[in-house]
């Protein structure tokens, strides 16, 4: 059993859960696969249902293609099975989502043995929504490795090429704060919320389009020292998040 702190979700600030994961932004590559969110969504219709057809048509033909030829057609199946998870998730079909994200995940390891400067990213991206799913379906040490998996090697590309990619290290290590949290290793998971948190600052300082994110993961911050019972830090926190909400608002009013 995972050791756990004081249980303070519910009787403090709220539930670290509460904020959600998000999925980088290279989840919108190559062509824009489907960003799979923490909550299911109500079950679709209409023109989700033909979306859903139309990627498991995707998927077959795309499968059969890299059955014979693997090198020209994996790249198009992988991301294929990535939009065909999200799909399913969106309508809820669970395990069927998780069994499509889980052969993404297989073939961008495959791919990324073979390239590792082309596919990297999109596995940690695959990785991080398995993290994502894993949990939501009550498996959540898995889903902890496959995020951690996920921060590692977003990590490692963010150290070479910080301007493409910190923005999305912070993204997984905010989704690795909520992971721990889970697991109620609360202060695991502070320090990967403050390291979240800390290149979220960094980037508005450089005018980033960041300030959403920040407060969003500000909250995680103040619901996790409020569960570690440093309430003067979880105060502090949450007064800095008053101060700014009134700018965000000016700035969605002015899109």
């Amino acid at each position: 059993m995972v050791g756990r702190g004081p249980d303070r979700r519910t009787a403090g600030r709220g539930d670290p859960s509460a904020f959600g994961d998000r999925q980088p932004g290279c989840l919108r590559t190559r062509p824009r696969p489907v960003a799979i969110q923490s909550r299911r969504r109500p079950v679709g219709g209409g023109a989700g249902d033909e979306a859903l057809t139309a990627t498991e048509r995707s998927v077959e033909i795309r499968r059969r293609l890299a059955t014979d030829n693997p090198a020209a057609y994996e790249p198009d199946l992988v991301q294929s099975l990535s939009n065909l998870g999200g799909r399913l998730w969106e309508v809820g079909r669970q395990d069927e989502a998780l069994t499509a994200i889980e052969q993404s995940v297989e073939i961008y390891q495959r791919l990324t043995a073979d390239n590792r400067t082309a596919y990297e990213p999109d596995l940690a991206a695959s990785l991080s929504n398995l993290g994502i799913l894993l949990s939501v379906v009550g498996r959540w040490a898995e889903g902890l490795t496959a995020t951690e998996r996920s921060v590692e090697i977003y990590q490692q590309l963010a150290a070479d090429n910080p301007a493409a990619y910190e923005p999305d290290l912070a993204t997984l290590l905010s989704n690795l704060g909520i992971r721990l949290s889970e697991g109620g290793r609360w202060a695991e998971a502070l320090t990967a919320t403050e390291r979240s948190v800390e290149i979220y600052q960094r980037l508005a300082t450089m005018r980033r389009p960041v300030l959403p994110s920040l407060l969003r993961v500000r909250g995680l911050q103040a619901v996790l020292l409020d569960a570690l019972e440093r309430e003067e830090e979880a105060q502090e926190v949450s007064r800095w998040i008053d101060e700014n909400q009134p700018h965000l608002i000016r700035t969605i009013d002015h899109l």
